[in-house]
């Protein structure tokens, strides 16, 4: 996959399939089993059979200047996440059966979301457990005594 900051300028492109001589072939490096790794020890004779693959390929570049950016596949982003669950959310068929919360945020300050899909008799049931969890919640921080 390709991505040229030109031809998105120009054209609205986009990604998209680009290249020659495209290959993906398991290559020489062994991997080294974690147990191993982890304790520095040198692999054992025979010990692991898993390699490592390359991929490789050829592009020959259109543009003098040009940022082009490359991807194995279609980049699925932060972004597009966020707009497909906003769209699942708010469809009336779908909704009944979901709900989203913000478990946490991530270092970059980025939602960590809680998505739950369920029947809409179990959506009651984890309703009634958050407001449960949110008032032993408030109530435990007011330092009063259940």
């Amino acid at each position: 996959m390709v991505f040229s900051t030109k031809d998105n300028e120009s054209r609205g492109d986009g990604w998209k399939r680009a290249g020659f001589d495209v290959s993906y072939a398991r290559n020489n490096i062994q991997k080294v089993p974690i147990d191993e790794f982890i304790l520095l020890k040198l692999p054992q004779e025979g010990g692991c059979n898993k390699s490592y693959y390359t991929l490789s390929f050829s592009y020959t570049f259109k543009e003098d200047n040009d940022i082009v950016y490359f991807a194995h596949c279609f980049p699925y982003t932060y972004t597009d996440l966020k707009a497909f669950l906003t769209k699942i959310c708010a469809d009336p068929a779908r909704k009944m059966y979901i709900v989203r919360k913000t478990l946490c945020y991530t270092l970059a300050q980025n939602e960590c979301e809680y998505l739950s899909i369920t029947s809409p008799y179990n959506l009651e049931v984890q309703k009634a457990c958050f407001i449960e969890l949110n008032f032993l919640k408030r109530m435990w921080t007011k330092g009063v005594g259940l």
